[in-house]
C-alpha cells in the first residue's frame, strides 16, 4: 500500500509540475532597428580661393542603412562669403574673403 501511496504522490508532483508550466506562449514581433546614416565625408575637406571664383564642388559621400536617403542639402554658413549654385549642388561661388 505504501508503494501505492509513493506512486499517487510521484504522479501528483509531475502532474503539478507540468500545470505550473503550462502552456502559454507569448510570442512577440522582433523590433526592427531604425535606419540611420552611419557618416558622411565632404571632398574636398578645405579651399582656398580667390573673390568671384567659382567651379569649386564639394562633393559628399554618405553611407547609410538600406531605406534611407543619401541626398545631400547644401548651404553656406555665411553666404556673405560663399554662395552654392543650389541646395541639391556643391557647386560655390564665392563672394568675398572669409570662411
Amino acid at each position: 500500500m505504501l508503494k501505492f501511496y509513493r506512486n499517487v504522490l510521484a504522479a501528483g508532483v509531475v502532474a503539478l509540475g507540468l500545470a505550473a508550466c503550462g502552456d502559454k506562449v507569448t510570442v512577440t514581433t522582433p523590433t526592427t532597428p531604425t535606419p540611420v546614416v552611419h557618416s558622411v565625408a565632404v571632398v574636398p575637406v578645405s579651399v582656398t580661393a580667390t573673390v568671384g571664383q567659382t567651379g569649386v564642388t564639394f562633393v559628399a559621400s554618405v553611407v547609410a542603412d538600406s531605406g534611407i536617403s543619401s541626398a545631400v542639402s547644401w548651404t553656406s554658413t555665411n553666404p556673405a562669403v560663399a554662395t552654392l549654385a543650389s541646395a541639391s549642388s556643391g557647386a560655390v561661388t564665392i563672394v568675398a574673403a572669409g570662411q
